[in-house]
Formats: C-alpha cells, sequence, structure tokens
C-alpha cells in the first residue's frame, strides 16, 4: 500500500484508504513533498482527515522551505491548534483555509484577523471587514475567547452571532466594553445581539451579573433586526437582554440608548417591545404632539409602539391615504401594534381587516403579508380561515404579484400548519397544507 501511494494509476484510491490503515510516516513525508501540486495537497487532506497532526507540524517548516508560504498555509488545517498559532501570521492562508482554521483554531484566526484589521486605515478598514466578517463570526462563535479577543480588537468583524458568543463570559465582555473607545459622534459602542431568545448557557451566565452591570450590557448590546433578515417587516419580538431587568432600568436602558435628541420612536422596536406598555406610551406619544414635519415611516414606527387603543386611529388614518407607499407603511404598523398588545383576539380582529390590504397594490399586499407570516405562534393559532383562504386566494389570483408576495403567503401557511400541528389540530393544518401546495 505504501509503494501505491505514489503510483500514477493508483495513488489516489491508495491515498484514499491511507485513511484507515497504519501508513508508514516515511511515505507520506514523501508525498507530502511531492513536485506535484495536486498530490501534495491530496495529502495535506490525507493528514487532516486522520489527524495526523504530529507528523503535520513536522513537515510544515519543510513545506514552507521547499514551496512557499501559501502551500504551507494549505497544510495548516492538519496541524494542531497551537501549531496554526505558531505559523499563521507567517503564511498567506487562503479565504478557504481560514474557514476551515476557524473551526479547528478559532482563537489563532481571531488573533491573524485582528492584526490584519489594525494594518488598514480607516477608509480601507471597511473592505476587510466586509470580506472577513463571515470567518471572524465562525471562529467567534467557536470560542468565546476568540469573540472577547475581537470584540477588543475588531469589533468592526463581529456580527451580532459573535457578540452574542462573547456574553457566554459577560463579566469580561462588559470589562473590554466599558474600556472601548467611542464612535466617531462620541456616544458608546453599539454591538447589536440577534433577535429572538438569548441561549441557555447565555442567560445562566447572565446570573452572576449584577443588575447594574446587566443594565449597562443591554445598553452596550441591543437588540436588532429581524430574525429572517427581512428589512421590510417591524420586528417586534422584545429584547431578550432587557427582559432581564425590572421595568425601571429597562426604560432608563432604553432612554439612555436613544440619540442626542431622545427620539425612542427611532430606536429598533426591540427594545421598545420590552418595555411596558405605560412606559412605551410615555416616551412616545408626545412625539406626535410636534409641530414639525412628520414622514409616514416615523409616524408609523412611533404608533407601532403605542397601546392598540391609542396607536390604531392614527394608523388607521394611514390605511386610508391616496398614497400606496403610506398604505404599505401603515398596515404592517398596525400589524405590529397587535402583536404588542399580545392579544389574540385583537389580533385576529386586525388580521381580519387586512382584507383590504390583500386588494391592495402588490407593495401593499407583500408588506402586509410579511409582517403577518412572522408573528407569534400564539397570534397565528387566532387567524380565522377566511384569513387565510382570503389572503391565499388574492395573492395567487392577482396579476400584479411578485415572487415576493408568493414566498410570504406560503411562509404563511407554513407556520400556521407548524403550529397546528403542534397544538393537535389537525384539521386546520391539513387545511393550510393544502393552500400551501396550491400557492
Amino acid at each position: 500500500m505504501a509503494a501505491a501511494l505514489a503510483d500514477p494509476l493508483l495513488g489516489r484510491r491508495a491515498r484514499s484508504a491511507a485513511l484507515r490503515l497504519p501508513i508508514p510516516e516515511q511515505a507520506l513525508e514523501e508525498l507530502a513533498l511531492s513536485e506535484v501540486r495536486a498530490t501534495r495537497h491530496d495529502t495535506y487532506r490525507l493528514l487532516r482527515i486522520s489527524r495526523r497532526q504530529a507528523l503535520a507540524a513536522r513537515l510544515l517548516p519543510d513545506v514552507h522551505t521547499r514551496h512557499g508560504a501559501r502551500d504551507a498555509a494549505a497544510l495548516l488545517p492538519a496541524c494542531s491548534a497551537d501549531t496554526v498559532a505558531a505559523w499563521l501570521s507567517r503564511l498567506e492562508p487562503e479565504p478557504g483555509t481560514l474557514n476551515s482554521l476557524a473551526r479547528t483554531a478559532p482563537r489563532a484566526v481571531a488573533a491573524y484577523l485582528a492584526a490584519q484589521r489594525a494594518q488598514y486605515a480607516q477608509q480601507t478598514a471597511y473592505t476587510f471587514a466586509h470580506r472577513h466578517r463571515s470567518v471572524a463570526s465562525v471562529a467567534a462563535s467557536r470560542d468565546p475567547g476568540a469573540a472577547l479577543l475581537l470584540l477588543e480588537r475588531a469589533p468592526d468583524l463581529l456580527t451580532p452571532r459573535g457578540v452574542l458568543s462573547a456574553l457566554h463570559r459577560p463579566a469580561e465582555a462588559l470589562a473590554v466594553l466599558r474600556a472601548s473607545d467611542p464612535d466617531t459622534d462620541g456616544r458608546p459602542p453599539r454591538h447589536p445581539l440577534p433577535t429572538g431568545p438569548l441561549p441557555p448557557a447565555v442567560q445562566k451566565a447572565l446570573l452572576e451579573l449584577p443588575v447594574e452591570d446587566l443594565a449597562a450590557l443591554a445598553a452596550y448590546c441591543p437588540a436588532k433586526g429581524s430574525r429572517r433578515g427581512r428589512l421590510e417587516r417591524l420586528e417586534t419580538t422584545p429584547d431578550s437582554m432587557l427582559l432581564r431587568l425590572p421595568p425601571a432600568d429597562r426604560r432608563r436602558v432604553v432612554e439612555g440608548v436613544g440619540d442626542d435628541r431622545k427620539r425612542p420612536g427611532d430606536l429598533p422596536l426591540s427594545a421598545l417591545a420590552a418595555l411596558e406598555p405605560s412606559d412605551r406610551a410615555a416616551l412616545t406619544a408626545p412625539l406626535f404632539q410636534q409641530r414639525a414635519r412628520r414622514l409616514p415611516r416615523t409616524t408609523a414606527r412611533r404608533a407601532a409602539v403605542l397601546p392598540l387603543a391609542e396607536g390604531e386611529p392614527r394608523l388607521r388614518e394611514l390605511t386610508d391615504n391616496h398614497r400606496s407607499f403610506e398604505r404599505a407603511l401603515a398596515w404592517p404598523a398596525l400589524l405590529a401594534c397587535a402583536e404588542l398588545e399580545g392579544d389574540p383576539e385583537e389580533f385576529a380582529r386586525i388580521a381580519v381587516d387586512c382584507e383590504r390590504a390583500w386588494h391592495d397594490r402588490d407593495e401593499v399586499r407583500r408588506a402586509t403579508l410579511e409582517q403577518l407570516a412572522e408573528a407569534a405562534p400564539h397570534l397565528l393559532s387566532a387567524l380565522p380561515e377566511r384569513v387565510l383562504r382570503d389572503a391565499t386566494l388574492t395573492a395567487v389570483q392577482s396579476r400584479d404579484s411578485t415572487s415576493g408576495t408568493h414566498r410570504a403567503v406560503r411562509r404563511l401557511l407554513y407556520r400556521v400548519a407548524e403550529r397546528a400541528a403542534v397544538t393537535g389540530r389537525p384539521d386546520r393544518a391539513a387545511l393550510a397544507v393544502g393552500r400551501e401546495a396550491g400557492a
């Protein structure tokens, strides 16, 4: 078998078999230093999969001397994390190699990316961060230590998922955030977290923090964006960090993370959703009395966080507007207001009234369907059958419906069927699946 490893015809099959056989290391060394590039890289793969880390580390200097930094970088995934940390800064890893190393040596990759990021000027740093943010996110999610290193030295490389990994060690993360430099506008830096519940390990770690530190961490790390990445949807899932605070502290944090003019209507809805209804009304209602020019988007966002009894009249006025783009803002905001209210009966009433949106222009229909499709599961259980029927038939039969509208209605029916199956309503699940097939 050792003789067949270098055979032109049998070599590939022999190297595949060598993954499970005790091949002499001398034969593998000769292959790893071969003049044929394909043979070398096939051998690197063999060393990585068979976990011959000691042999790979011993070969690394010779490969670097004979075939250069880029070829030696291709051997790094077969080495141990300590070897990667010692060699990575001297080599020229390809993007694919970095992706592999982010899973096996995340802290070494984080240190390498932070060092590379420090070499770029402010004007070109954005391009570097855009290219390497996904690799940094993988490394950070694998190792909280790597996430903390990036949070301290290259925070612009971290995605919300990477910031969440740093919270497995919340006291250290808070110390790093407090020592960080302010943004260019002089305000403390904000590092958003994914919207939705925190992982159990993070929740357990946060129990060790006092309320003051937890409030500070919630101010540095607000929730932001939709879980499905839809910019059109008004995300109403409460900020999980804020929910761990007493109501008075929540309001103090939300007021503190506003801009210099203290406009809470411009804050993420997830932060306002974590407040008590009376606090949301107290923060937002006075802004409607300002005589400054009100943009429809601002009006819709502010009204969406009011209690339903106060926000519905304002949003109903927008739904009657003759401009379609204002109606496309108003109907999703009205649904979001009903979601924040949390009453299934009121939400079902608003959803029935959305029949006007189904028969409107496609931009209105699509925005409303996307908002409805991502509502909380217990609210979807309260939707009458007529809402599913009218939304599906109108989306399918309207000549101006786009593929995005069809995706939204299929998503709605899928989630309704899923919820019905979980709650023991097979008839409703079968009806929703049937309509989904037709959509």
